[in-house]
Parts: C-alpha cells; structure tokens; sequence
C-alpha cells in the first residue's frame, strides 16, 4: 500500500500513487486492484466504487454524487476536500487488444450460476454493456421488448468477444441475463443521470417548467447516445407506465438499510474466488462481513454491523448443532426474492431448497404483471406517437391555413394597390378631359365674339 500525501489536481500517475484535489491523506493498493467498470454498471442505486484484493474485501466512498450528467463537469473542491472526479466512459481498450491479438476470451461457468465467473468475468460485463450501448435502440421500455433480430445482433457480437457455445443452456442462459441486465441498467442510468437530473426542484403541476425540463433534457444528448437517438429514448421516459415504475423502483431503493462494498464484481465471483482459494465452501456470514465493511474492516452502516454480530450471536449460542451457518444467514436476513439469492445476488440460480410453491406463483403472478405493463406501454408509447403524429400534422395544417391567409391578404392587398391606381389614373384622366373641355370652350367664346363684332361694323357702313 502506499500512502501519499498532495496536493493540487486529481491525476493518477503510474500504479499506486495518487495525487488528489485539496490536501489530506490519500491511500492507494498498488497491485491487486481489479480493473473497474463502467460507471453506468452502478444502475441508479447508491453503490461503492472500488474492490480492495481479489479476495472480494473492498472499501467504499459515499462521497460519489449522482447529480452530474455524462457531459457535465465536476465541481471544483475546496482547499479542505478532495473530490473523486467521475470516471470516463470506459472502451475496454486493453480487453479488445487482447482479443484481437490472441482470439476470444475463455469463461468459466457453474452449474449453480447464471453468470461467468473467473478471471474474464469482469471483462464480460463490460464488454457487454459497452456492445448494448453501442449497438441497441435503447427507447424500448425494457429488454424483453427488445426485436428478436436486434438481439441476434448483439449476440453475435458478444460471440466474437468469447468462447461461447449457445447450444450449451448455461451459455444461452448467462447471455441472455446478461444482455437483459445491461440494456436495464443502462436505461436506467440514462433516465436518472441525464434526464431526471433536469427535473429537479420542478413542481410537476407547473407545465411551463416542466415543458422547459424536457426541452433542457432533449438538447443536452449523452455521451455515447445519437442525437437521432435521443429523442426517442426521452420519449420512452415520458410514458405514464415508465414513471409508475420509476416512482415504484425509487421507493424500494428509499427501503434499503445498507449498502454493500463489492463495487462491480458479483457476489458469485467473490464467493468463487474465496472457494477456490481455500478449498471449502464460504461462510456466508463472513462474506456478509467482507462485502459490507471497508479496507479498515468497518462496517459501512450500523444496520450492516448489528445484523452481523446477530448472526454470530445466534451460531455462538445456538442448541441446535444442524443449523447451518445459511440457515442462521437467512433467518437474520430474510429469504430470497425473485430472481435474487439471498447473499448471492442475481448472479445464482435459486435452487428447489429455497423457492417454495408460494414463491414460484409470485414469481409467475409477477412475471405476468410485468408482461402486462410492458404491453401497456407499448401501447401508450404507440398513442403517444400518434398524438404527437397528429399534433404535428394539426402544426402543419395551421401552417398552410396561415400561408394561405397571407397569401390571401397579399393578393388583396395588390388588387387594392392596382384599384386605387386605376381610381387615380381614372381622376387623372377626368381631369385632363375637363381642362380640354375648357380650353375648347374658351376657343369656341373666342370665335363667337370675333363673328359678333365683324357683323355690327357692317351695319355701320
């Protein structure tokens, strides 16, 4: 470990020293920090940054904040702070040098997990969420709803990044939960980075602010995200069903009690490794206590570390010597949820042991509930289309309507012009007619009076 003391902007320089914003103590492991994941990996729940060996004991920093969006800058930190600048996005520049040089990644699998584990795990949800992001249409509401041909798609791209043989079940299952887990995740990071972050502090009775929220969200395009792109995802985030979910999903993530410090690697791989390395199968209850306390082995929340020494309390005082550790475990924690092993994650396969007849009908009663919602969606987003299709064809009419009007107006206006130019040169005329008129009537007086006086000096003679 080395342990730097600076000062000036954060820049990491070679392996294990660190210099960060403001002045204070910086500590650093040098060597066996795995590689870490995009930050779009850490979905919308707080979630620590960092592993600390490979043996899945990590530290955390709850100073990560969530209010910038891809495209933003982090603020500048105080001469008495040090700020973790945000990661880039990361390109998995290193894995695909490797894979062009020497082929496909191999992956080790498990009967009891759906997710890879080993030494190229890491690389497999990286570089899957890296090929969703590049080559998917993210305006879908979820991944099932996803066109089978686009999923072919990414799947054969994923075949040429590893060793996979899909007519194996474990591998169709793991790329398939796995593709799932990114486009979620990604989608939901998009949502919460770089649209919601807009609607803060906006009444969502005040339509005007609202309005300019959307418009604000809409013309700043994420990183990574075609601007061709972009507005059909904001559109998809506008739907009524989308934001029942993410007020549903907003509530249950205000329920959680603790957070856990494994950062980007699963639980399965961090049970994997500590099975490998001791060649015994993992007391759960202290793989509770490595993936929730710190390089210092303190527990990241009082909640964490009562449940713990609960746990131990119960296997020191325990009559019963067939009690399992697992079972002391779940009793503490509560049991699993769907699609989630307790301790585990998503990353295992519920085993009989531990799905009941009650859990299966929720998890069929839940999948049903989801498939019904996403059809509701798509239906208000196909309304939706069609209301701004309308909208814009009601836009264009009004437009015509007003040319023509115009058009209209400019025509009178022109025959009004050419009226009055002819009333004028009508009065021109008239009055060029009535001075002739004059003049010949002043001629005609002029000879008369001539032929008057010739006369009446005749007469004289």
């Amino acid at each position: 470990m080395v342990i730097g003391q600076s000062q000036g902007r954060g820049r990491v320089q070679g392996r294990g020293q660190l210099r960060g914003q403001g002045r204070g103590l910086c500590h650093v492991e040098d060597r066996d920090r795995p590689t870490l994941v995009d930050v779009d990996d850490d979905m919308d729940m707080p979630s620590p940054v960092t592993l600390d060996s490979a043996e899945g004991h990590s530290h955390s920093s709850h100073e990560r904040s969530n209010d910038i969006p891809s495209s933003g800058v982090a603020p500048t930190a105080s001469s008495s702070t040090s700020v973790r600048r945000p990661r880039g996005q990361n390109k998995n520049s290193k894995v695909n040098d490797m894979i062009d040089k020497d082929g496909p990644l191999n992956l080790e699998f498990k009967d009891e997990y759906v997710v890879p584990v080993g030494d190229n795990s890491g690389a497999w949800s990286r570089i899957i969420s890296k090929i969703v992001l590049d080559h998917c249409d993210l305006h879908y509401q979820s991944w099932t709803m996803v066109p089978d041909e686009m999923v072919k798609r990414l799947e054969e791209r994923v075949k040429g990044k590893f060793v996979l043989d899909t007519e194996l079940q474990k591998h169709k299952d793991a790329l398939k939960h796995q593709l799932g887990k990114a486009y979620n995740r990604k989608r939901s990071a998009l949502h919460l980075k770089n649209y919601q972050i807009y609607f803060k502090n906006v009444d969502s009775d005040d339509l005007v602010a609202v309005a300019n929220a959307q418009a604000e969200a809409r013309a700043n395009v994420p990183t990574g995200i075609s601007p061709e792109q972009w507005p059909a995802i904001c559109d998809s985030f506008e739907v009524d069903i989308w934001k029942k979910k993410s007020e549903r999903n907003k509530k249950n993530r205000a329920k959680m009690e603790t957070n856990h410090t494994a950062g980007s690697t699963t639980f399965v791989n961090i049970i994997h490794k500590k099975a490998k390395k001791t060649n015994a199968a993992p007391n759960p209850i202290e793989i509770y206590k490595d993936t929730h306390t710190n390089k210092d082995g303190i527990f990241v929340s009082e909640y964490a570390e009562s449940k713990y020494n609960e746990m131990e309390s119960i296997a020191a005082n325990s009559d019963n010597t067939n009690a399992s550790q697992e079972d002391i475990f779940l009793k503490v924690l509560g049991g699993h949820r769907s699609g989630h092993v307790r301790g585990k994650g998503c990353g295992a396969k519920p085993t009989k042991s531990n799905s009941s007849c009650n859990q299966q009908n929720h998890d069929e009663c839940l999948a049903k509930q989801l498939e019904t919602e996403e059809k509701l969606a798509a239906m208000e987003a196909s309304f939706q289309a069609e209301i701004r299709e309308s909208k814009a064809s009601q836009i264009a009419m009004e437009a015509t309507f007003q040319a023509e009007i115009k058009e209209s107006k400019a025509s009178q206006a022109a025959m009004e012009a050419a009226f009055q130019a002819q009333i004028k040169e009508s009065k021109a005329s008239q009055a060029a007619m009535q001075a002739q008129m004059e003049m010949l009537l002043k001629h005609i007086g002029g000879i008369g009076g001539s032929s008057y006086g010739s006369q009446a000096s005749g007469s004289n003679i």
